[in-house]
């Protein structure tokens, strides 16, 4: 297992790189390249990677706790059961990443973009989603217990058997996305019901 603490990299490029089983502590990276990197089973902790790309990338199974991506970019990368954890990701893009078992718990993702991501079942409970974009993403028995979805984008997007209890969803058109069995708090379906031109008494 390769250990690396606390150094710091700045516009590197680090193309086909093996860093599977490694393990990162308090490591910076600042608008650095991954390019078809070898990351499975990475854990990052108290990392912070800004404006860093991260190009066709394997990280499968890597785990990532109270670490910050800042402005990042995924690109066409394997999500597939990777776990962040209390995790900042702020403005970062997940383009036609795979993301069959990511797991996002805690954290600040507002901003973000997930967009037409196949998400089933994903852990968002507790996530800050401010203003991120979920547009055309499937979201079927996801759970957004506890998110601050403020201004969320959701046009297109699956909710079935979502469960959005105790969400802040101020601002977010809920009649633009479908919803089969969703879990609703009371609020809720009073905002659905206003928007759809209903006065409540």
């Amino acid at each position: 297992m390769e250990i690396l603490f606390g150094q710091t990299y700045t516009e590197q490029l680090f193309d086909r790189a093996d860093f599977t089983d490694a393990r990162w502590e308090q490591v910076q990276f600042v608008r650095c390249t991954f390019a078809s990197c070898a990351l499975d089973y990475l854990q990052t902790d108290r990392c912070q990677f800004e404006n860093c790309k991260f190009e066709f990338c394997q990280l499968g199974g890597s785990k990532h706790e109270k670490s910050v991506f800042a402005g990042c970019k995924f690109r066409d990368c394997n999500l597939f059961s990777a776990e962040f954890t209390g995790c900042k990701g702020i403005g970062s893009n997940l383009h036609g990443c795979a993301s069959t078992g990511l797991a996002i718990r805690g954290g600040n993702w507002s901003y973000a973009s997930f967009s037409g991501l196949f998400l089933q079942g994903t852990d968002f409970s507790g996530l800050m989603l401010a203003h991120a974009d979920l547009r055309d993403c499937k979201l079927q028995k996801c759970n957004f217990r506890d998110c601050d979805m403020t201004q969320c984008y959701l046009q297109n997007a699956d909710l079935t058997e979502a469960d959005l209890r105790g969400a802040q969803l101020d601002g977010v058109d809920l009649r633009a996305c479908r919803m089969k069995k969703t879990k609703l708090d009371m609020v809720h379906a009073i905002q659905i019901a206003e928007a759809m031109g209903a006065v409540i008494v």
